[in-house]
C-alpha cells in the first residue's frame, strides 16, 4: 500500500525552510541521523558513500553522477505510528523528559534536506511492520508498505553531483562525523573504518571519573593547549579551548547535558552547572594532589629528572602565583605548600613554601651541582635548586619569581684565598701592583691571591676582582667597581691564582717586579678612561722604581 503526502504550504513550508537553513554546515545531518540511531538503541552505525556515473554524456572529471549516502543503523526501527507522528511530523518528539535520549526537538531528520537531495529513501521495520518512506526533491513523501523486513533503519540520500566532487564529499563527511560523533558508544563506521575514539584526555595527571549518568576525563594541559568538550552519550555538543580553565584539558559526557535549538552549543542550565561542579571538584583537589605526588616521586628519583617530569612541571607552573600575584586556578596552594616538589643541589627536597620564601627575600637560585658558593648561599638563608636554565623546574620557578632565576655560580663569587710567601713572585707582584693602583688614586687596602674561577663561573677568565673584604661571598655585579673616592671604604683586590697570565706575571715579578706590576695594572684597567690619561705617568713611575732598585 502506498500513501502519498505533500508537506503542505504557507506556514508549514516556511517553518520547514527555516529548520533546514539553521544548519550552518549542511553535512551536519550526519550528526542528526547518527543521534537518532543511538536513541533507537543501535550499537553500531554504518555510513558509506557511493558514486554511480550517469551513462549518457561524455566522460570527463566534471560529468554528472549520482551520489548515494547510506546511513544504516540496527536499532528499534519504526512502525507506521512512529513514522506518522515523529518522522514526518514537525516538532513532535517522544524524547522530552527522557534523559536516555539525546535529541528533544523532533527536527533532526529535517537536516538531510540541507544538502538539497534529489531523493531520500528510508527503509525500516518494527513489530512485524515493514515500511519505505520516499521523499521527493520538493520534500513531498510517500509511505510504501514493504514485503521484506530490514534490521533497524536504512537511509539512502541521493544527489546529483559532478564526479570530481566525490572525493571532497568523502573527506568532508569523514571530518564532520569524526567531530560530532567521536565518542559515541558502540561503533561508528565510515567507509568500513571505525571512526569514533575512546573517551579520554591525554596529558599530565589524567583522571577518568564516573558518577550516575556523567563521566569526566580531565588532565593538565602541561605544555599543550587547553581544551574543553561537552558531549551527550559521546555526541559532541560543544568543544573549544580556554573558556573555563587556561591550564586544563577536560571532557564531560552526560546524559543530562543537552544542545541548544540551533545544535551548535550546550544548554547552560541546572544540569550543566551540576556537571561543571564535578569538574571543579576534580580541578581543586584530586588533580593537584596527583600532580604533587608525581612530582615528589620524580624528585626522589635522583638529580636527573625522568622524562615525564617535563609536562608535570609545566602543569605546576600553571598553578603557581605569577611573580607574587595570585591568579585564579581553582586550586588553594596553601593545601600543598609543604609538598617537596623541588630538589636542592645537596639532594634535599624543597617545598613550594620554602622556595616562595626565598623569592620574597631575593635569595632563590639554581645550579647543577654543589659548590662552596651554593653552600655559602644556603648557610646565609638562600635556596639553591638543582636545575639548569631551561629545565622544567627552572621554568616553574621563574613563574613563581616573575622573572629569571639566577644561577648561583654565574651571579656570585666566593674567592678561596691562597697564601703567598714573602719575596716569592706572587708577593712581589702584589706589592708592585699595590703601589701602582694607589698612585692612580684607587682606594685599595690589600691585594690577595685567590681561586675564584669555579667551573661554570664567568670569572674564570678574569685577571682580578675587587671585594670589600677578600674571600667573602659577593655578587659578581659588585666585583667590577674599584673605588677612587677616599671617603668610600677601602677595597681588596683578588688576583686569579689559576689564570695563566697571572702565573707568567708572578714569574716575571721575581726578576722585574715593577714591570710585572705595570703590566698587571694596565691589563686590569684595560678599556678604562683612567689609563687614557695616566698610562704614561704609570709607565714613568714603574721605570723610576726599577732604576732605584737597580742602583741600590
Amino acid at each position: 500500500m502506498t500513501v502519498a503526502t505533500k508537506t503542505g504550504s504557507g506556514l508549514v513550508d516556511d517553518a520547514l525552510n527555516r529548520l533546514v537553513e539553521q544548519f550552518a554546515e549542511p553535512l551536519s545531518f550526519y550528526r542528526e541521523l547518527i543521534q537518532n540511531a543511538v536513541d533507537a538503541g543501535s550499537a553500531e552505525v554504518d555510513v558509506r558513500l557511493e558514486l554511480q556515473e550517469e551513462k549518457r554524456g561524455k566522460k570527463n572529471a566534471s560529468r554528472k553522477a549520482i551520489l548515494t549516502i547510506h546511513v544504516d543503523d540496527y536499532g528499534e526501527g519504526m512502525t507506521r505510528e512512529i513514522i506518522d507522528t515523529r518522522l514526518t511530523r514537525l516538532f513532535s518528539s517522544a524524547k522530552d523528559g527522557d534523559f536516555t535520549k539525546i535529541g528533544r526537538f523532533g527536527i533532526g531528520f529535517v537536516s538531510v534536506f540541507a544538502i538539497k537531495p534529489d531523493a531520500v529513501v528510508v527503509d525500516t521495520s518494527r513489530d512485524g511492520e515493514n515500511w519505505r518512506i520516499l521523499f521527493e526533491k520538493d520534500r513531498s513523501f510517500s509511505r510504501i508498505e514493504r514485503d521484506e523486513p530490514v534490521e533497524g533503519t536504512k537511509i539512502r540520500i541521493l544527489k546529483r553531483i559532478r564526479a570530481n566532487e566525490f572525493e571532497d564529499m568523502v573527506k568532508r563527511s569523514r571530518d564532520v562525523i569524526a567531530y560530532w560523533c567521536k565518542h559515541v558508544n558502540g561503533e561508528i563506521r565510515f567507509q568500513g573504518d571505525v571512526i569514533n575514539e575512546p573517551f579520554e584526555v591525554k596529558g599530565p595527571c589524567s583522571v577518568h571519573h564516573e558518577e550516575r549518568g556523567t563521566e569526566v576525563s580531565i588532565a593538565y594541559a602541561g605544555s599543550g593547549a587547553p581544551f574543553f568538550g561537552f558531549y551527550n552519550r559521546g555526541l559532541t555538543l560543544l568543544e573549544g579551548k580556554d573558556m573555563f580553565f587556561s591550564n586544563m584539558r577536560f571532557k564531560v559526557s552526560s546524559r543530562y547535558l543537552e544542545h541548544t535549538l540551533t545544535r551548535d552549543n550546550v544548554l547552560r542550565d541546572r544540569n550543566f552547572d551540576k556537571a561543571m561542579k564535578v569538574v571543579e571538584k576534580l580541578v581543586s583537589r584530586r588533580l593537584p594532589d596527583m600532580l604533587f605526588t608525581e612530582l615528589e616521586r620524580c624528585v626522589q628519583v635522583g638529580p636527573e629528572l625522568p622524562e615525564e617530569a617535563t609536562p608535570l612541571y609545566a602543569a605546576l607552573a600553571s598553578l603557581l602565583p605569577r611573580g607574587g600575584y595570585e591568579r585564579r586556578t581553582g586550586v588553594d596552594l596553601d593545601d600543598f605548600d609543604d609538598r617537596r616538589v623541588f630538589r636542592s643541589v645537596d639532594g634535599q627536597g624543597l617545598s613550594i613554601a620554602a622556595c616562595q620564601k626565598a623569592v620574597d627575600k631575593g635569595k632563590l637560585f639554581i645550579d647543577t651541582e654543589p659548590s662552596p658558593i651554593s653552600d655559602a648561599l644556603m648557610e646565609s638563608g638562600g635556596v639553591v635548586v638543582h636545575a639548569r636554565r631551561d629545565d622544567p623546574p627552572c621554568r616553574a620557578l621563574q613563574v613563581m619569581a616573575g622573572g629569571i632565576v639566577q644561577n648561583a655560580r654565574e651571579t656570585w663569587c666566593l674567592p678561596v684565598l691562597v697564601e703567598s710567601k714573602k719575596n716569592d713572585g706572587a708577593w712581589h707582584l702584589a706589592e708592585s701592583m699595590g703601589g701602582h693602583v694607589r698612585s692612580l688614586g684607587a682606594n685599595i687596602h690589600r691585594i690577595k691571591r685567590a681561586r675564584f674561577g669555579a667551573p661554570g663561573s664567568p670569572l674564570a677568565k678574569r685577571l682580578v676582582v675587587a671585594q670589600e673584604k677578600a674571600g667573602e661571598l659577593s655578587p659578581i655585579s659588585d666585583l667590577e667597581e674599584i673605588w677612587f673616592n677616599p671617603e668610600e671604604p677601602r677595597r681588596d683586590l683578588c688576583l686569579n691564582a689559576d689564570h695563566p697570565t697571572v702565573a707568567k706575571l708572578e714569574q716575571l715579578a721575581v726578576r722585574e717586579p715593577e714591570v710585572a706590576g705595570y703590566l698587571a695594572v694596565t691589563l686590569m684597567f684595560e678599556g678604562s678612561d683612567l689609563l687614557s690619561v695616566d698610562r704614561s705617568g704609570l709607565a714613568e713611575r714603574s721605570w723610576s722604581q726599577r732604576c732605584r732598585r737597580l742602583k741600590s
